[in-house]
């Protein structure tokens, strides 16, 4: 997994969306190799993450509810825990849920039903993906660096 992508939607239509790249520095601190199969989980829970300290401040009130593909990010999403690259997530994500009263729910979606998050998390791949119809350019948003939010638990 070279990147991720997410969106934000509202009754069906996206309000916001974003897809970046993973750098070194985070393979570093979560102990992954980029591209390698074996640390998805973990790539797919730091995607989680970046739509966490994304989204969740201008949704406040209501929170968000995060549908993913992944039922081991939801998991630790929601239970705090992990192994290796999924407990530093998982640390970081309790900290800011107590720290900024951050609200969310989690609920599993179907690989074949998460089509434009997977289409999106593909445009950093060496055959880039084409992005969807659906995310315009006025609704891309960027997501915070990685390691940036590293340095701001410190």
């Amino acid at each position: 997994m070279l990147g991720c992508g997410a969106l934000l939607t509202f009754d069906g239509h996206v309000q916001q969306w974003f897809s970046t790249s993973w750098s070194a520095d985070d393979a570093l601190h979560l102990g992954l190799v980029i591209g390698e199969p074996d640390g998805m989980s973990t790539w797919e829970f730091a995607c989680l993450f970046l739509c966490l300290e994304t989204w969740t401040s201008e949704n406040a009130k209501t929170g968000l509810l995060i549908a993913g593909d992944s039922l081991v990010a939801l998991s630790a999403a929601l239970t705090y825990k992990g192994k290796k690259g999924l407990a530093i997530i998982a640390r970081d994500i309790s900290w800011r849920r107590l720290r900024y009263g951050w609200k969310y729910l989690c609920g599993h979606l179907p690989g074949e039903h998460n089509v434009e998050a997977d289409i999106l998390s593909r445009i950093m791949a060496p055959e880039p993906a084409k992005i969807p119809n659906s995310c315009t350019n006025e609704c891309r948003t960027s997501a915070p660096r990685l390691a940036d939010l590293w340095a701001a638990t410190i």
